[in-house]
């Protein structure tokens, strides 16, 4: 294999065309770090995905219970424009941001450090460099050696991560697939087990802590799946009025319940690493706060798990 220079493939990859394919995206990212001691954890996200030339997507979510709505979309040619560039919170998870055709994606201007070595990858060829990258410091990325992607791109701590694999080349692929009509399906199924929810929670008590750090929470339900058990609040904390005791916490939050064993729930901010997120179980549901805004305190967050109701009361 003869790799080329960073030069060379940056420009032979910006005009090169990209083939129909298929493969899965994956994303981790560290999530913000709360600055009163606990741990931040992580938040990653996995989808595969559908491309077909002139630039047509379909990405389905793994997890498509745990996704609100959208654990399905397709993007048209015209659509959406570039993926954001950002590194390493400020984006939106996309197998797109790791194609380099029409311009080297979020990797435009990044500075060689060490590199090319020779490197296969899922049975591909490819090659690794160490770049510094603009807006996001030194990544190690590896390049396919056959078409215009970015197989592999992460901090030298391993803390950012996006990843393409089980990538095939069928050659074409079927214009159904990116009917827009799909998403459209996808998301009105959504809506209407949102809406059963909804009824059903009307009649009988929401399950919210008795202890919050401030005026009390007037929530609503945004999410929810009778059959699993699915339920996401928005604590509803921008409706209440501004009282002294509001400075103290959050300005808003989300509270999400799966059964135990499930995946951590990930529609809405919950997959956003700038929010705090704050996981635990009560043996029988696995609970995820999400807040924005100053975060809780130890104390504060100590309160409101254990002013939750008992499982099997609400």
């Amino acid at each position: 294999m003869v790799v080329p220079s960073w030069e060379a493939w940056w420009r032979t990859a910006a005009t090169r065309p990209l083939p129909a394919m298929t493969g899965t995206y994956r994303v981790r990212r560290q999530r913000r770090d709360p600055g009163n001691g606990m741990t931040p954890g992580r938040v990653g996200v996995v989808e595969t995905f559908a491309y077909r030339p002139p630039g047509w997507w379909r990405g389905v979510r793994r997890d498509a219970l745990g996704a609100a709505g959208e654990a399905l979309w397709v993007a048209a040619p015209a659509e959406g424009g570039s993926p954001a560039r950002g590194f390493s919170w400020d984006f939106a998870g996309s197998p797109r941001r790791l194609v380099a055709a029409g311009g080297a994606g979020p990797f435009a201007g990044a500075v060689p450090r060490s590199g090319p070595r020779p490197h296969a990858r899922a049975g591909r060829e490819a090659a690794e460099w160490l770049l510094e990258v603009p807006h996001a410091g030194r990544l190690r990325v590896v390049l396919d050696a056959e078409h215009p992607l970015v197989l592999l791109a992460e901090t030298p701590d391993g803390e950012y991560r996006e990843e393409l694999t089980d990538l095939a080349f069928p050659g074409s692929l079927p214009d159904e697939l990116f009917d827009p009509g799909h998403a459209q399906a996808a998301r009105a199924a959504w809506a209407e087990r949102l809406a059963a929810a909804r009824s059903a929670w009307r009649q009988r008590p929401l399950p919210l802590p008795g202890h919050w750090p401030g005026p009390r929470p007037a929530p609503r339900v945004i999410d929810g799946d009778l059959a699993s058990g699915l339920l996401v609040l928005d604590l509803g904390l921008d409706a209440v009025t501004l009282g002294p005791g509001r400075a103290r916490g959050p300005v808003a939050a989300r509270l999400a319940r799966r059964r135990r064993g499930e995946p951590p729930y990930l529609g809405g901010i919950f997959a956003d690493p700038k929010v705090f997120v704050h996981t635990w179980s009560d043996g029988v549901w696995q609970w995820s706060l999400a807040t924005e805004g100053p975060a809780l305190s130890p104390e504060d967050l100590s309160a409101v798990i254990a002013s939750m109701p008992a499982p099997g009361t609400a």
